[in-house]
């Protein structure tokens, strides 16, 4: 399942790991969100032929609450994204997502979290792992997940490990896409030895067994990443982590071909001011194809964000990236994007936003190549009501 890149945030992003935040100290209480807005398409459908423009209306609510349970911390949220174009039900659509999340501290060097979703979705069109032609429908889908993750050790300890276990399962609800569903169990381990305060070694390792539900599809197998590497902070402004090993994707059927190459995760950020950041990153991976016939489809991603803020109310977000993917040896694809949004604080819980985003996807099969401008105006209000605070560490 691919994801559309916005130039501002609309439903909420993952949590961050435990081994990176201490959720026992935040405050708790409930959390309200909504954003409204408008967007304009000159290519709603992403086609290459018959392009058509189109306005539609956004309306984007969430709600988490939070409690403190000793030093433990749960947390329920919800978050649903309206996207109506009048009078085109074949591009109008909603997306919902239930998530909760328990974060357990169980000792000063001993952390688990334990995160159930639910969500129910769309195929954005001209996405990497989507259908060409979806029909006048997006293929829709509900994918339930439940993700454990235990963190041994501290941060600042010389060493430390996580490992994390994550149960999914995908089911497609329109345009006969049940071939695509598909069951996964991805098991990971990741490590980390502080060589000094500010330089750390890794070693990262994750397999996800890979389940399609019909007996008639073909794609059951296994997603293996091997990978090592550092993660520094050089100055009190740069700091970065880089990973790079083995990555594969194999068959269970001997008739599709496998892949065994090099992979990697790679991410810098600069930071020369508190208030300007800048952030490359670059990742080689495997996603899962649409298309059976095409194999492993194997993805290259380079991308430069850069968040700087003006004065107190008004900020400048804006980023560019390119998808390098193989699909077998059946095509190539080439995928950019750009993305810009200035974002004018009206008041501490109320900010509005204007936003421009290009996207263009060349490739070997014709059918598959498109090109879109968007415009989009938000107003976005967060309101965070504290009931109570959790319970120091």
């Amino acid at each position: 399942m691919s994801s559309e890149v916005e130039p501002v945030q609309t439903l909420a992003d993952d949590a961050p790991s435990l081994a990176d935040s201490a959720p026992a100290t935040r405050p708790t209480g409930i959390e309200l969100r909504l954003s409204i807005g408008v967007e304009h398409s000159d290519n709603v459908r992403r086609a290459r032929v018959g392009r058509r423009a189109g306005t539609a209306l956004l309306v984007e609510p969430g709600v988490t609450a939070s409690v403190a349970v000793g030093r433990h911390r749960l947390e329920a949220g919800y978050d649903g994204r309206w996207r109506d174009y009048p009078g085109g039900a074949d591009t109008s659509r909603t997306e919902h997502r239930l998530h909760g999340e328990a974060a357990l501290d169980i000792g000063r060097k001993l952390k688990a979290r334990v995160r159930p979703s639910v969500e129910l979705g769309h195929d954005p069109r001209g996405g990497l792992d989507t259908r060409i032609a979806q029909g006048d429908e997006p293929d829709r889908w509900r994918r339930r997940a439940l993700l454990g993750e235990m963190v041994l050790g501290r941060r600042i300890s010389i060493a430390q490990i996580i490992g994390t276990v994550e149960l999914a399962d995908l089911v497609f609800i329109n345009n006969q896409q049940g071939l695509r569903d598909r069951d996964s169990l991805r098991l990971g381990l990741r490590g980390y030895w502080n060589v000094s305060p500010k330089l750390s070694w890794v070693a990262d390792a994750g397999t996800t067994f890979i389940d399609f539900t019909d007996p008639a599809a073909i794609q059951d197998g296994t997603a293996t990443q091997l990978q090592g590497g550092v993660r520094w902070e050089a100055t009190a402004q740069t700091s970065g982590e880089v990973t790079v090993g083995l990555t594969s994707r194999r068959f269970d059927d001997p008739g599709i071909d496998d892949f065994d190459g090099l992979g990697w995760q790679a991410s810098v950020v600069w930071e020369p001011r508190s208030y300007s950041k800048l952030r490359a990153y670059s990742a080689r991976d495997t996603l899962e194809s649409s298309d059976p016939a095409s194999g492993a489809l194997v993805n290259q991603r380079y991308g430069l964000r850069w968040t700087h803020a003006f004065s107190e109310r008004w900020r400048l977000d804006t980023g560019a990236e390119v998808d390098l993917a193989e699909f077998g040896d059946t095509r190539d694809d080439r995928l950019w994007r750009f993305d810009a949004a200035i974002g004018w604080r009206l008041a501490r819980w109320l900010e509005a936003s204007v936003g421009y985003a290009f996207e263009k996807r060349d490739s070997d099969l014709a059918a598959a190549e498109y090109r879109e401008n968007r415009l989009m105006l938000l107003l976005r209000a967060r309101f965070e009501p504290v009931l109570g605070s959790a319970a120091a560490q």
